[in-house]
């Protein structure tokens, strides 16, 4: 299930009726969802936006408007948006991509906002451990040893801006074919 946060005009999102029962059907073998959503990127159409255009410093991330982390307000929203996805789908798998950090002051800032994703993302899944983590965060450029260790998968390399013949090459050399 696709669930991507950017292309949300309100910043809420639906709970269809296919993806509560896909949830249910898919916990009945011990697996559970993956939703896709760049939280920290939101349209300027969204309601967040609206009342919050400051939140939005650091200009367009893909697809919308890179929240700055440094912000505790904007960290508790991403986190309040989790406990949100958790209540209405139980235990889940957050996938995520896109660029988490946007220069809007030096290199202070951009380590803050490194810093309240890597919280954010642990204290996520110290909240929900039966939940889990999936980071593509800029094609793996932020894959680091501790947040390596939160992923249940990471990528380092994205397929689709290599091309077919050379991603099924790479694939199958990783599979010894």
């Amino acid at each position: 299930m696709s669930n991507k946060s950017h292309n949300s005009k309100n910043l809420s999102y639906a709970r269809t009726k296919d993806q509560y029962q896909t949830g249910n059907c898919l916990r009945k073998y011990q697996m559970n969802q993956l939703i896709y959503a760049f939280l920290y990127t939101i349209s300027t159409e969204s309601k967040l936006y609206k009342a919050h255009p400051d939140w939005g410093q650091g200009g367009v991330g893909w697809g919308g408007i890179t929240l700055d982390l440094s912000n505790p307000d904007v960290v508790k929203t991403i986190e309040a948006q989790l406990d949100d996805f958790y209540a209405r789908w139980g235990d889940f798998e957050w996938r995520n991509d896109s660029l988490f950090t946007v220069p809007t002051g030096g290199d202070t800032v951009l380590l803050a906002q490194d810093q309240a994703f890597r919280r954010i993302m642990q204290n996520f899944l110290d909240k929900y451990p039966k939940s889990a983590f999936q980071g593509v965060n800029g094609g793996g450029n932020y894959v680091g040893y501790d947040y390596a260790r939160y992923s249940s998968y990471s990528s380092a390399l994205s397929f689709r801006w290599i091309g077919k013949e050379l991603g099924d090459k790479i694939c199958n050399a990783f599979l010894n074919k």
